[in-house]
C-alpha cells in the first residue's frame, strides 16, 4: 500500500448567503463536490467572512433581515478586497424592476427560486471561468507593468553610461585636441558619435604626424575604439615616434580589444617640418588624392589591410613618400562622401569628387562647401554613413 501523502486538488470557494437553512442545504447539497463552500445567514456575517477568505463566488439572497441583499452586494463592490468578486443573486422575486436592481447594485447574474441544478451548475461555472481569466489578465497586466519598470530602468541606464562615454569620445575630437596647422577638415556624423575620427599632433622635432581613421559601422559601436587610438597616437607622438611605428602598435592592440569583424581604415601621414616632404599610409581607406595647381597629381590607392585584421601588416615598411611644393593638396576621407547616394541612387563616387575638389580649389572655396554640396546631391536621402575629409594644404 502507497503511505505517500497526496495533495488535495484545488478547490474553488463559493459563499452562499442565504436566511433559510434550507437553500442554503439545498444549494450545499449541489456544489459541495466541486467547490469548497462557506456560508452565512445574514449580511453582516457575510461580509466578514468575505475579509477573511476573499470567495471565488458569491450567492447572495435578498431578502434578509439586518441587511438586504442589495446593500450586502453594495458594501462588498465598494471594499478593494471584494470589489472584483462576483455575486450572483438568488430570489424569488421575479418581477424584471428586482432583477435590474441586483445588476445594478454590481451583481454579474440572477437565478430565481426554485432552483434548476443544471442551471445553477452552468451559471456558477460560467462566472467562475469569466473571473479566472479576469485575474489572469489582472495578473499578466501587472507582470507586464513590473517588467516595463524594469525596462525603463535599464534603458535609463544605458542612457547615462551612453551618454558618458558620448561625453568622452565628443571631448575627444574637440578642437583643442587637433593640431591644425597646414590642415583644413570637414567631419559630420549621423549620431552623436562617429566612427570616425581625424588626430593631429607635431614631435618635438617638428614633424606632424597625422591620423585619419574609420571603423566599421557607425555610432556608438564604431567610436568606442576612438580612445584607445587617441592615447596610443597621442602618447607615441609625444614620445617623437614615426607613423609607421604608431600604425603598427595601433594595428597590434586593436588586434587585442576589437570583437571579430571589427576594424579600422586608416590613412597615415608624416609631413616634415619644412613641408617639402611627406609620407603616406593608406590602409583600407579610399583613395588619398594629391593635387598640384588645381589639378589631379596623383592618388594613393590603399596597400595594406584596414588595421585590426591580421598581424603580418606591411606597415612598417610599404608607405609613400612624396615630394612637396608649396599649393600642393592632400586629400584624405572616408568612404561616407563617395558611397553618398542621390534620390536616383547614384553614388557621389570618387570621380565625382576629384572634379568637385578641383574646382573648390580653382574658386578657393572652403571645404565647408563640400557639405553643401553633398547635401544638394543626397536631396532627400538620408546619410547612412559618417562623413570626414582632411585637406593638409602645403
Amino acid at each position: 500500500m502507497d503511505n505517500a501523502l497526496t495533495e488535495e486538488p484545488y478547490l474553488q470557494t463559493i459563499l452562499i448567503v442565504d436566511d433559510e437553512a434550507n437553500n442554503i442545504s439545498i444549494l450545499n447539497e449541489i456544489l459541495q463536490d466541486d467547490y469548497r463552500i462557506l456560508f452565512a445567514f445574514n449580511g453582516p456575517d457575510a461580509i466578514n467572512l468575505c475579509k477573511n477568505y476573499k470567495p471565488d463566488l458569491i450567492l447572495l439572497d435578498i431578502i434578509m433581515p439586518d441587511m438586504t441583499g442589495y446593500e450586502v452586494c453594495k458594501s462588498l463592490k465598494k471594499d478593494q478586497l471584494t470589489t472584483e468578486v462576483p455575486i450572483i443573486f438568488i430570489s424569488a422575486l421575479e418581477k424584471a424592476e428586482d432583477k435590474v436592481r441586483g445588476f445594478d447594485a454590481g451583481g454579474v447574474d440572477y437565478i430565481t427560486k426554485p432552483f434548476e441544478v443544471p442551471e445553477v451548475q452552468a451559471r456558477i461555472k460560467t462566472h467562475l471561468t469569466i473571473y479566472d481569466l479576469k485575474r489572469e489578465l489582472v495578473k499578466q497586466n501587472q507582470q507586464l507593468r513590473t517588467a516595463q519598470k524594469e525596462l525603463e530602468y535599464h534603458h535609463t541606464r544605458l542612457l547615462q553610461e551612453r551618454h558618458f562615454i558620448e561625453e568622452i569620445l565628443v571631448n575627444i575630437r574637440r578642437v583643442e585636441n587637433i593640431d591644425t596647422d597646414n590642415l583644413s577638415y570637414l567631419m559630420e556624423s549621423v549620431e552623436t558619435t562617429t566612427g570616425d575620427f581625424l588626430f593631429s599632433k607635431k614631435r618635438a622635432d617638428g614633424v606632424q604626424n597625422i591620423l585619419v581613421g574609420d571603423f566599421t559601422g557607425h555610432g556608438l559601436q564604431s567610436a568606442v575604439g576612438g580612445p584607445v587610438v587617441y592615447d596610443l597616437f597621442t602618447s607615441r607622438t609625444a614620445q617623437g615616434a614615426g607613423m609607421a611605428d604608431i600604425m603598427g602598435e595601433i594595428n597590434v592592440k586593436l588586434l587585442e580589444i576589437l570583437p571579430s569583424g571589427t576594424f579600422l581604415a586608416a590613412c597615415g601621414v608624416e609631413l616634415n617640418s619644412d613641408n617639402k616632404e611627406c609620407l603616406l599610409w593608406n590602409c583600407g581607406m579610399p583613395s588619398i588624392l594629391i593635387f598640384r595647381g588645381g589639378k589631379l597629381l596623383d592618388t594613393i590607392k590603399s596597400h595594406e589591410m584596414a588595421l585590426g585584421i591580421t598581424k603580418n601588416n606591411g606597415i612598417a615598411c610599404n608607405n609613400k613618400k612624396l615630394e612637396l611644393q608649396t599649393g600642393d593638396r592632400i586629400f584624405a576621407y572616408s568612404d561616407g562622401i563617395v558611397e553618398a547616394i542621390s534620390p536616383e541612387n547614384k553614388m557621389f563616387g570618387e570621380e565625382r569628387l576629384i572634379s568637385t575638389l578641383s574646382e573648390m580649389i580653382m574658386q578657393k572655396q572652403e571645404l565647408d562647401n563640400l557639405k553643401d554640396i553633398l547635401n544638394q546631391f543626397r536631396e532627400s536621402t538620408i546619410c547612412e554613413d559618417d562623413i570626414t575629409i582632411v585637406d593638409i594644404s602645403i
